[in-house]
């Protein structure tokens, strides 16, 4: 009978011993695992396809610097304005170029490619396009800057002014 009775404090005292170890189980993180998404989550250890990316949509030149570009041509000052968006090692977008554009209105062009805005620096450029009475010019550079997309990713819109607030771009965009 004795050994009856010892059964239970055996089992319990098991159980107090082995069953209050703490045991550690190592959850994963979910989430988006590319850097390239705007929903990246950098502490997350397993990809579990949440991923959405930025698409280029339209740019815009809401204004640029007001100044007599093509001096040499009489009636034809203003700018033939030319867009241009690339990275390091290519071109990614081109405009047609607007000739003798008002600085103060909007241009805009479309964005007819699928251009997937990755996190890496771009380069806008505007230039000064040859225009269609010039003879022997080149394009001149007017301003740059430079920009990473997703320090953006909280708006469907990239707004920028060069480093003489003379020149504002808008590049705006879709995430899917």
């Amino acid at each position: 009978m004795k050994i009856k009775q010892f059964i239970p404090i055996v089992v319990a005292a098991f159980l107090f011993v082995f069953g209050s170890c703490e045991r550690k189980v190592e959850v994963p993180t979910f989430g988006c695992t590319d850097i390239n998404s705007p929903r990246a989550n950098l502490q997350a250890d397993f990809h579990d396809s949440t991923c959405v990316y930025m698409y280029a949509t339209e740019f815009e030149i809401s204004y640029f610097e007001n100044k007599a570009w093509d001096s040499g041509i009489l009636g034809f000052e203003r700018a033939d304005i030319k867009l241009k968006l690339s990275t390091i090692d290519s071109v990614h977008f081109e405009s047609f170029q607007v000739n003798n554009a008002e600085p103060n209105e909007i241009h805009r062009w479309v964005s007819h490619d699928q251009l997937k805005l990755l996190n890496k620096p771009y380069t806008w450029e505007l230039y000064n396009g040859v225009g269609f009475l010039s003879v022997g010019e080149t394009e001149e550079l007017m301003t740059s800057g430079i920009l990473n997309p997703l320090d953006f990713k909280n708006d469907s819109v990239i707004v920028m002014t060069d480093a003489t607030q003379t020149t504002q771009i808008k590049i705006r965009y879709e995430i899917k």
